[in-house]
Formats: structure tokens, C-alpha cells, sequence
């Protein structure tokens, strides 16, 4: 049978090839040296690069073409053995014979094959290896660089992000507690309007502690002469309210309002025209009504006020914790502090060391085999039958 080996013209071109090798790394050199960067004031930005400075991944140093003519006749022989084989059944000794002969010739060709495609191969190989060593002479410490910047920059930014939580929530702290006290002022304005309407029709009152009161409202004149007294004397002020004065006054203008037609109400109630009884009575109720109304109005839009009042308050200090954080990503890692401990699970055996174990220990396993005994607890070593081609 033919072996398959390099003729003087297959080295020249195998040699052509290191010098086409050397003229890609002298490419490399430039592409980095001259073209891709450039330093402009301390900035260093990337320079567009011209197209035609690259090769194209579609091109390849060598053709299909040309590869075939470094395995003459090997296509045939592909072809030939394959049928053969498929055809394949061995019944008597001759055929036995005849197909030992075949698996050794196929082996032969392989072997060929495998060091033609080592030999063209290798070059290229080297090549690459020579390229990535090269350019990792400068992207290994620009890496290490590039991550002790990033580390300094996620430090910085982890700090400004927590300073920036902190003032949130200081911030946000003030704003409860601002929100607090209007609410508080808003709650002891429903409760002196409340109390009052009470106290001027007839009703019940809770105060601040939660007690409850209870009255049946001015029903002579002079009563409500002493209601008015109280809003004048009693009632807190206006001007107390820090952030709700002008609804506090209103509020109180409102009730003296009221106590001043309800007083002409009783007048004309006791009087002696039916007619001026009659009207009386309905303005009494119509009035009722409408102090429950206006005073459920007040408090909405106080509520109403107090939210937009507190969001436009977020809205003027609030600083983003995630701008703050940006391009920081929080990536999980682990590190194994106690290996005993950790679940089985989580180990995977190492095949390439019981392989090598296997090669040493050839000789013992064998012979552990054929005593039934256990080499490795585990472990099942057992013999599998496979024929091999002579060379």
C-alpha cells in the first residue's frame, strides 16, 4: 500500500507558508502599533481603522484546492474501504484474514492522514499561538489596568451611592415628620370645625385623646351669643397653624357664618309668623347639611394639598441611589471556606486523573479484577473487548 508523504515542493510551500506566518505577526505589530490607537491631549480614544486594513474572515491561507493535492488518491480509498465495510461479514477464517488485513490498511492511511494534516496544520497553529501570546503581552496588563481602574471606580461610586442613601433617608426622616405635623394640624381643624357644628346644631365630638362629647346644639339665642364668645375667645387662632392658617381661618369664618344666621334662625322660629317658623326650620336642616359638606370639603383639600406639598418636597431633594451606582453591578461570587462540609452535589469527579491512575496501576486493577476485589471505592473498573488494527 502507498504511504502518503511530503514530496520537496510540499516543504517550499510548507516553508512559504512560515513566511506568510511571519508577514501576518509584522501586520499584527502595525495594526497595533500605528492604526488602532492614537494618544490625543490624555485621552486615549480608538482610531477608526480602514476597512481594507483587514483581512477578510471569509479568505483562508490555504484552498480547498490546494489540500487536495497533499492527499492524492486518499478520496478514492475513502470511498472504497467505506463500501467494503459496509458490505462486511465475517464467516470463515479467510474473511477473518482478509478483513484484519483491511482494518490494517485503513489504520495505515489514518496514520498518513493524521501526519499530512499535522504538517499543514502546524504553522498556522503556531501562528495563532504566536499572535494571542503577542497581543496578550498588551491586553494582560492593560486588563490588570483596566480592572484596578474599575475597582477604584466601583469603590468610589459604592461609597457616593451609601453617602447618597444616607442623606435619602435623613431627608426622608425630615419629610415623615414634616408630613406629621400637617397632618396634624389638618386633624385639629376637623376637630374644631367638628366640635363646633356639634356644639351649634346638636351632635357629638371626639377630641384629640379620643373621648367622646356630645351636645343638642344652641336652641335659644343667646346661646348661640355664647357660642360665638367661645369661637372668639377659645378657638386657637389662625395664625398658630404653621402650615394651614389660611384653611384655619376660613374655617372659623365659616362657623361664625353659621352662628350668626342660625341665631337669626331661632328668632324667627320662636316667632309668631308660621310661615317665618316654617323657613326657619328648613334653613336649620338645609344648613346642617351643609356645614357636613363644607367640612368634609375642607379636609379633602387640605389632604389633597399636604400630597402634592410632600411630593413636590421628594421631588426637590430625592438624588438616585441607582444613578449613584451606575455601571456597578452586584455580581455574586463564593469561595469554599470548609470543603468537609460542603454537599456532595456539589463535587464532580476528576476522570482525567483516574485515567492516569488506570495507566499506572494497570497490573494491580487487573489483578484486583479477577479477585472480585474494589481498587477504588466507587469505582467499577471491568475489561472491554476492542480490536485493534496492526500498524
Amino acid at each position: 500500500m502507498r504511504s502518503i508523504v511530503l514530496c520537496n515542493d510540499e516543504k517550499g510551500d510548507i516553508e512559504l507558508m512560515r513566511q506568510k506566518a511571519d508577514d501576518v505577526q509584522k501586520f499584527l505589530k502595525e495594526l497595533y502599533y500605528n492604526y488602532n490607537f492614537v494618544i490625543e491631549k490624555v485621552t486615549m480614544k480608538a482610531k477608526e481603522v480602514k476597512e481594507e486594513l483587514f483581512v477578510p474572515t471569509s479568505d483562508s491561507l490555504m484552498k480547498v484546492d490546494e489540500l487536495r493535492s497533499r492527499f492524492p488518491d486518499v478520496q478514492d480509498k475513502i470511498k472504497e474501504y467505506d463500501k467494503l465495510s459496509l458490505a462486511l461479514k465475517i464467516e470463515t477464517d479467510d474473511e477473518l484474514v482478509a478483513a484484519e488485513n483491511k482494518s490494517s490498511e485503513i489504520h495505515e492511511v489514518l496514520k498518513n492522514v493524521e501526519k499530512v494534516r499535522q504538517v499543514l496544520k502546524a504553522p498556522y497553529f503556531n501562528t495563532c499561538k504566536e499572535i494571542d501570546a503577542y497581543a496578550k503581552t498588551m491586553t494582560a496588563p492593560l486588563e490588570k489596568a483596566k480592572k484596578r481602574y474599575n475597582d477604584d471606580i466601583a469603590r468610589y461610586k459604592v461609597v457616593q451611592a451609601a453617602m447618597i442613601r444616607a442623606q435619602e433617608e435623613k431627608e426622608m426622616q425630615r419629610i415623615a415628620k414634616l408630613e406629621e405635623e400637617k397632618n396634624e394640624e389638618k386633624d385639629k381643624i376637623a376637630r374644631i370645625n367638628e366640635q363646633l357644628n356639634a356644639r351649634l346644631y346638636g351632635g357629638i365630638w371626639i377630641n384629640k385623646s379620643g373621648k367622646q362629647f356630645s351636645s343638642i346644639g344652641c336652641l335659644k339665642e343667646d346661646e348661640c351669643d355664647e357660642l360665638m364668645n367661645v369661637v372668639v375667645t377659645s378657638v386657637p387662632k389662625p395664625e398658630i397653624f404653621i402650615h394651614y392658617s389660611a384653611q384655619a381661618e376660613e374655617m372659623i369664618n365659616r362657623i361664625k357664618d353659621r352662628i350668626a344666621k342660625h341665631k337669626i334662625n331661632l328668632h324667627n322660629l320662636n316667632g309668631d309668623s308660621k310661615l317665618l317658623r316654617e323657613d326657619a326650620m328648613a334653613k336649620i336642616n338645609e344648613a346642617k347639611i351643609e356645614a357636613n359638606v363644607k367640612s368634609a370639603e375642607i379636609i379633602e383639600s387640605i389632604e389633597k394639598k399636604i400630597d402634592r406639598e410632600i411630593k413636590s418636597e421628594v421631588r426637590g431633594f430625592e438624588k438616585s441611589y441607582q444613578q449613584a451606582r451606575k455601571g456597578v453591578a452586584e455580581v455574586l461570587k463564593f469561595v469554599v471556606i470548609d470543603e468537609a462540609v460542603v454537599p456532595r452535589e456539589f463535587f464532580t469527579i476528576n476522570e482525567d486523573k483516574l485515567r492516569d491512575y488506570m495507566r499506572k496501576n494497570n497490573d494491580q486493577i487487573r489483578s484486583d479484577l479477577k479477585d472480585n476485589k474494589v481498587t477504588i471505592p466507587g469505582v467499577k473498573f471491568y475489561i472491554d473487548d476492542s480490536y485493534r488494527s496492526k500498524a
